[in-house]
Protein backbone atom coordinates (compact mmCIF):
# COMPACT_ATOMS: atom_id res chain seq x y z
CA UNK A 1 0.00 0.00 0.00
CA UNK A 2 2.92 2.46 1.11
CA UNK A 3 4.78 1.23 -2.38
CA UNK A 4 1.30 2.36 -4.37
CA UNK A 5 1.06 5.49 -2.62
CA UNK A 6 4.72 6.38 -2.98
CA UNK A 7 4.33 5.52 -6.90
CA UNK A 8 1.30 7.25 -7.41
CA UNK A 9 2.51 10.55 -5.59
CA UNK A 10 5.80 9.95 -7.73
CA UNK A 11 3.81 10.24 -11.01
CA UNK A 12 1.95 13.12 -10.08
CA UNK A 13 4.96 14.99 -8.99
CA UNK A 14 6.58 14.24 -12.15
CA UNK A 15 3.73 15.18 -14.53
CA UNK A 16 2.58 18.36 -12.90
CA UNK A 17 6.59 19.04 -13.13
CA UNK A 18 6.34 18.16 -16.90
CA UNK A 19 2.76 20.19 -17.20
CA UNK A 20 5.15 23.44 -15.36
CA UNK A 21 8.39 22.74 -17.92
CA UNK A 22 5.63 23.04 -21.12
CA UNK A 23 3.44 25.82 -19.85
CA UNK A 24 6.43 27.95 -19.42
CA UNK A 25 8.17 27.63 -22.63
CA UNK A 26 4.71 28.40 -23.84
CA UNK A 27 4.84 31.94 -22.05
CA UNK A 28 8.33 32.72 -23.39
CA UNK A 29 7.66 31.92 -26.57
CA UNK A 30 11.65 31.36 -26.49
CA UNK A 31 12.89 29.80 -30.39
CA UNK A 32 16.09 29.10 -28.74
CA UNK A 33 17.74 30.03 -25.44
CA UNK A 34 19.04 33.80 -26.40
CA UNK A 35 15.75 34.22 -28.74
CA UNK A 36 12.01 35.43 -27.34
CA UNK A 37 9.24 36.20 -29.94
CA UNK A 38 7.98 39.47 -29.58
CA UNK A 39 4.71 40.44 -30.16
CA UNK A 40 4.20 43.82 -32.11
CA UNK A 41 1.61 46.43 -31.77
CA UNK A 42 -0.76 47.00 -33.93
CA UNK A 43 0.26 44.02 -36.95
CA UNK A 44 -3.05 42.56 -37.24
CA UNK A 45 -4.29 42.31 -40.94
CA UNK A 46 -7.05 45.28 -39.68
CA UNK A 47 -4.09 47.05 -39.60
CA UNK A 48 -2.75 46.59 -43.46
CA UNK A 49 -3.34 48.27 -46.74
CA UNK A 50 -6.06 46.41 -48.22
CA UNK A 51 -8.71 47.02 -50.88
CA UNK A 52 -10.72 49.72 -49.28
CA UNK A 53 -8.36 51.19 -47.01
CA UNK A 54 -4.28 52.76 -47.27
CA UNK A 55 -3.05 52.13 -43.62
CA UNK A 56 -0.04 52.94 -41.50
CA UNK A 57 1.49 52.08 -38.62
CA UNK A 58 4.35 54.10 -37.11
CA UNK A 59 5.77 55.27 -33.03
CA UNK A 60 6.73 57.57 -31.02
CA UNK A 61 8.78 57.93 -27.95
CA UNK A 62 9.24 60.49 -25.40
CA UNK A 63 8.93 61.39 -21.46
CA UNK A 64 5.89 63.36 -22.18
CA UNK A 65 2.60 61.44 -23.54
CA UNK A 66 1.02 63.76 -26.00
CA UNK A 67 4.09 64.56 -27.33
CA UNK A 68 4.94 60.47 -28.13
CA UNK A 69 1.25 60.53 -29.54
CA UNK A 70 2.69 63.53 -31.57
CA UNK A 71 5.83 62.02 -33.18
CA UNK A 72 3.58 58.91 -33.67
CA UNK A 73 0.90 60.44 -35.85
CA UNK A 74 4.00 62.74 -37.74
CA UNK A 75 5.63 59.54 -38.62
CA UNK A 76 2.29 57.96 -39.32
CA UNK A 77 0.67 60.78 -41.93
CA UNK A 78 4.06 60.92 -43.18
CA UNK A 79 4.45 57.19 -44.27
CA UNK A 80 0.85 57.19 -44.98
CA UNK A 81 0.96 60.16 -48.02
CA UNK A 82 4.50 58.63 -49.15
CA UNK A 83 2.67 55.21 -49.75
CA UNK A 84 -0.63 57.00 -51.29
CA UNK A 85 1.31 59.29 -53.92
CA UNK A 86 3.41 56.25 -54.85
CA UNK A 87 0.46 54.35 -55.75
CA UNK A 88 -1.27 57.58 -57.32
CA UNK A 89 1.67 58.08 -59.53
CA UNK A 90 1.50 54.45 -60.58
CA UNK A 91 -2.34 55.09 -61.44
CA UNK A 92 -1.26 58.07 -63.56
CA UNK A 93 0.93 56.97 -65.33
CA UNK A 94 -0.87 53.98 -66.39
CA UNK A 95 -3.67 56.16 -67.52
CA UNK A 96 -1.16 58.96 -69.47
CA UNK A 97 0.17 56.04 -71.41
CA UNK A 98 -2.95 55.51 -72.98
CA UNK A 99 -3.13 58.97 -73.91
CA UNK A 100 -3.16 59.85 -77.93
CA UNK A 101 -2.53 63.54 -77.21
CA UNK A 102 1.00 64.82 -79.00
CA UNK A 103 1.82 66.81 -75.75
CA UNK A 104 0.83 63.60 -73.32
CA UNK A 105 4.09 64.59 -71.37
CA UNK A 106 3.01 67.99 -70.04
CA UNK A 107 -0.72 66.27 -69.72
CA UNK A 108 0.81 63.70 -67.56
CA UNK A 109 3.38 66.40 -65.57
CA UNK A 110 -0.76 68.07 -64.99
CA UNK A 111 -2.58 64.95 -63.54
CA UNK A 112 0.29 64.01 -61.46
CA UNK A 113 0.33 68.01 -59.78
CA UNK A 114 -3.33 67.67 -59.66
CA UNK A 115 -3.46 64.61 -57.71
CA UNK A 116 -0.53 65.42 -55.48
CA UNK A 117 -2.39 68.74 -54.34
CA UNK A 118 -5.57 66.92 -54.06
CA UNK A 119 -3.72 64.09 -51.49
CA UNK A 120 -2.13 66.93 -49.59
CA UNK A 121 -5.77 68.33 -49.10
CA UNK A 122 -6.93 65.26 -48.28
CA UNK A 123 -5.08 63.52 -45.75
CA UNK A 124 -7.55 65.66 -43.26
CA UNK A 125 -9.68 62.66 -44.20
CA UNK A 126 -7.55 60.18 -42.30
CA UNK A 127 -9.37 58.34 -39.54
CA UNK A 128 -7.62 56.17 -36.54
CA UNK A 129 -7.25 52.67 -36.68
CA UNK A 130 -5.99 52.00 -33.73
CA UNK A 131 -3.25 53.13 -30.77
CA UNK A 132 -1.43 51.25 -27.91
CA UNK A 133 0.76 53.14 -25.34
CA UNK A 134 3.53 51.62 -23.42
CA UNK A 135 5.70 52.70 -20.26
CA UNK A 136 9.20 51.69 -21.06
CA UNK A 137 11.49 50.98 -18.04
CA UNK A 138 13.30 54.03 -18.55
CA UNK A 139 10.03 55.76 -18.06
CA UNK A 140 9.73 56.94 -21.61
CA UNK A 141 6.30 56.59 -23.18
CA UNK A 142 6.03 54.50 -26.41
CA UNK A 143 3.06 55.43 -28.50
CA UNK A 144 1.93 53.30 -31.53
CA UNK A 145 -0.79 54.43 -34.07
CA UNK A 146 -2.56 52.85 -37.00
CA UNK A 147 -3.75 55.76 -39.67
CA UNK A 148 -5.76 55.03 -42.71
CA UNK A 149 -7.80 56.39 -45.47
CA UNK A 150 -10.37 55.35 -47.94
CA UNK A 151 -9.84 54.62 -51.13
CA UNK A 152 -13.00 55.20 -52.40
CA UNK A 153 -12.82 58.75 -50.87
CA UNK A 154 -9.50 59.92 -52.34
CA UNK A 155 -10.35 58.33 -55.87
CA UNK A 156 -13.77 60.94 -56.14
CA UNK A 157 -11.83 63.31 -55.12
CA UNK A 158 -9.28 62.97 -57.40
CA UNK A 159 -11.94 62.41 -60.21
CA UNK A 160 -13.36 65.42 -59.62
CA UNK A 161 -10.48 68.30 -59.27
CA UNK A 162 -9.51 66.49 -62.73
CA UNK A 163 -12.95 67.25 -64.01
CA UNK A 164 -12.89 70.63 -62.54
CA UNK A 165 -9.70 71.49 -64.35
CA UNK A 166 -10.31 73.43 -67.58
CA UNK A 167 -6.64 72.63 -69.71
CA UNK A 168 -7.56 68.03 -68.80
CA UNK A 169 -11.28 68.66 -69.00
CA UNK A 170 -11.23 67.47 -72.72
CA UNK A 171 -8.44 64.89 -72.27
CA UNK A 172 -10.02 63.48 -68.95
CA UNK A 173 -12.18 60.40 -69.54
CA UNK A 174 -13.60 59.66 -65.87
CA UNK A 175 -14.82 55.88 -66.64
CA UNK A 176 -11.57 55.20 -67.67
CA UNK A 177 -10.10 56.98 -65.31
CA UNK A 178 -11.78 54.96 -62.59
CA UNK A 179 -11.11 51.78 -64.46
CA UNK A 180 -7.37 52.25 -64.32
CA UNK A 181 -7.51 53.37 -60.51
CA UNK A 182 -9.22 50.32 -59.53
CA UNK A 183 -7.05 47.78 -61.57
CA UNK A 184 -3.66 49.64 -60.34
CA UNK A 185 -5.24 49.64 -56.50
CA UNK A 186 -6.42 45.95 -56.62
CA UNK A 187 -2.51 45.21 -57.61
CA UNK A 188 -1.45 47.33 -54.61
CA UNK A 189 -3.98 45.49 -52.55
CA UNK A 190 -2.58 41.75 -53.50
CA UNK A 191 0.98 42.82 -53.35
CA UNK A 192 0.05 43.33 -49.19
CA UNK A 193 -1.54 40.16 -48.96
Amino acid sequence: MKKSLLLLITILLVASGVNDAFGKRKKKKSITNKEVALDIPLSGAEFQTDENFWRAVQSGSSNDFSMAQKIAEQNCRQQLATSIQADIKSVVETYCRDLKNVGRNEVAQMYEELTRTVIKQQLTGITQAGQEAFRQQDGQIRFHICLQLSKKHMEEKIMNKLEEEQDLRLEFDRERFKKVFDEELAKFGDEQK
